[in-house]
């Protein structure tokens, strides 16, 4: 961590470098050497260095399969930016393509800023719900559906974005061409559930609110490390068996990834954890089945709310001894009437939250917690 700390730094240096000597028919410089790092704990995704005016945020490898990627973006105080990475604070008119990103906003009770999201019928969040049907905040669609017309009549300062591919450059360079600032958000590349939710330190910095984020993060890492600490080495682990098929490929993620490390975190087994890295690996039907029928718990069956259900379409699956003994979960208790999931919107932020409803799952007398995003299919 502290090599790729040095790493970035001296990039930002490059960066702000090469800013302040462009557009020089500006005396005043807006991008001012930083005087120290915000301490990230456990993201890996990004850096940000005060200036005296600002600050300058570094996100790195913002999309899946990028390497050695980084966007760097300086953000002013000073009314006009010098330099075409530099944003100017304060951010009031903001556009969220991904859900994850109200999570951030609602935790530092800023979501009167929104005016522009992605995909409005699968949210979750009351509020935002409650002003698109007012009319206050607009549906601009999806990536290369977006309706960029419609983007540029609400006038954002900025659009958080997320890249899930190279390809998604496209859209988000779209927008650029437009007078737009984007900022690729990669929470989701984090592979822990900590690394996830300290984003909300990006948040604060764009937002002003850096002390309201960092005491956030610190309240919501200290829960969650207190639980983990409780379970992650219990004695006698329940062997936990995830996911369900599709067209006929069990898919399942590497030890290092984010629901591989709950799952150890919450004094799970998980079954499959001799898979290496953060990757998702594809398995046959039959593969699976022979590792799933030593589970003693079964978690997160897609958008299935019974156990008839997911027998009436894998049938197969009735030899698992773990269909008998009942000990089936599925994370799809808080579904909107549209069909969006609120674990993959809220939870981002409330990952002790999470951690706990496993617990309660693997250990179901040892801790005084109702379930709020899994529920016993």
């Amino acid at each position: 961590m502290r090599v790729k700390l040095l790493i970035l730094l001296v990039i930002s240096f490059v960066f702000i470098s090469v800013g302040c000597r462009n557009k020089s028919h500006n005396p005043t410089s807006n991008c001012i050497s930083q005087s120290k790092y915000i301490e990230v704990k456990h993201a890996k995704g990004f850096s940000i260095s005060t200036l005296s005016n600002g600050f300058r945020l570094s996100i790195l490898n913002p999309w899946q399969g990028a390497q050695n990627e980084i966007q760097s973006f300086c953000f002013s105080y000073a009314s006009n930016s010098i330099s075409d990475s530099c944003i100017n604070l304060p951010l009031n008119r903001i556009v969220c393509l991904s859900t994850t990103h109200l999570a951030f906003l609602e935790s530092l009770g800023e979501l009167d800023r929104v005016v522009g999201v992605s995909g409005g019928k699968y949210i979750s969040n009351e509020y935002i719900l409650s002003r698109i049907s007012k009319g206050e905040v607009v549906d601009l669609g999806y990536e290369q559906s977006l309706n960029y017309e419609l983007l540029l009549s609400i006038k954002p300062d900025i659009v958080f974005a997320y890249g899930v591919g190279s390809e998604s450059l496209g859209y988000l360079n779209r927008i650029r061409e437009l007078g737009v600032k984007v900022v690729i958000i990669g929470e989701y590349l984090e592979s822990t559930p900590l690394a996830k939710a300290e984003w909300i330190k990006v948040f604060g910095a764009m937002l002003g609110k850096p002390a309201e984020a960092d005491s956030i993060f610190s309240r919501i890492e200290s829960e969650y490390i207190a639980v983990s600490s409780r379970f992650r080495s219990s004695p006698k682990k329940p062997k936990v068996f995830i996911n369900l098929p599709w067209n006929d490929v069990w898919y399942f993620p590497g030890n290092e990834n984010y629901m591989a490390t709950l799952i150890s975190d919450a004094g799970g087994d998980y079954l499959l954890s001799n898979l290496k890295g953060n990757e998702t690996h594809a398995f046959s039907f039959e593969s699976a089945i022979e590792k799933g029928v030593n589970a003693d718990v079964w978690i997160n069956l897609g958008s299935y709310n019974s156990v008839e259900q997911v027998l009436g379409d894998f049938p197969r699956l009735k030899v698992l001894p773990v269909m008998k003994s009942g000990n089936i979960f599925n994370n799809n208790k808080r579904i909107s009437p549209e069909g969006g999931n609120d674990i993959f919107e809220s939870g981002v932020m409330n990952p002790h939250i999470i951690l706990k409803d496993l617990v309660k799952i693997f250990y179901p007398d040892s801790l005084e917690h109702s379930l709020v995003y899994y529920k016993k299919l």
